[in-house]
């Protein structure tokens, strides 16, 4: 008897454990286009807002702002997406700038998300993206590119 109860009870756990790793999280690509406005500009820091699509996200604004300093270096980036659905994605970025030959500057950014409400909660990734933009003040409008990661829960 007490074999058959040691039995059932391991076979529960295994059961439970197949499910739990059923429903693990899955980490699927991502990819974002976007065009973006520089909206606030001041000495060391910028702010702006964008339209963009994303893979798992659809077609989303976002607004964000970072630090920077004269020698190219973003810090303090932090941003929130907002899907069509009003599903948010928030996080943070640094990078660097640098100026290009044709006078645009180009952001390259370590993004990190962080944290989802509403289909995105608990959803978190890393991209790389890229931005270009014309001049630096505030009306300018940008392209940016984004490839990475998001881990669904």
């Amino acid at each position: 008897m007490f074999q058959r109860i040691a039995k059932s009870v391991s076979g529960v756990l295994a059961a439970g454990l197949l499910v739990g790793v059923a429903v693990a999280a899955a980490e699927v690509p991502f990819k974002a286009k976007g065009i973006g406005t520089v909206t606030s500009l001041v000495p060391g820091h910028i702010e702006f807002a964008g339209v963009a699509t994303g893979t798992h996200l659809g077609k989303y604004i976002e607004v964000g702002g970072n630090d920077f300093d004269l020698v190219g270096n973003i810090s303090n980036g932090s941003f929130t997406i907002t899907a069509a659905d009003g599903s948010t994605l928030s996080g943070i970025y640094s990078g660097t700038y640098a100026p290009l030959p044709t006078g645009e500057l180009k952001f390259t950014l370590n993004v990190q998300y962080q944290i989802g409400t509403k289909r995105l909660t608990g959803v978190t990734g890393q991209a790389e993206l890229v931005a270009v933009l014309p001049n630096l003040a505030p009306g300018t409008v940008f392209q940016y590119r984004g490839i990475g990661s998001l881990l669904f829960p």
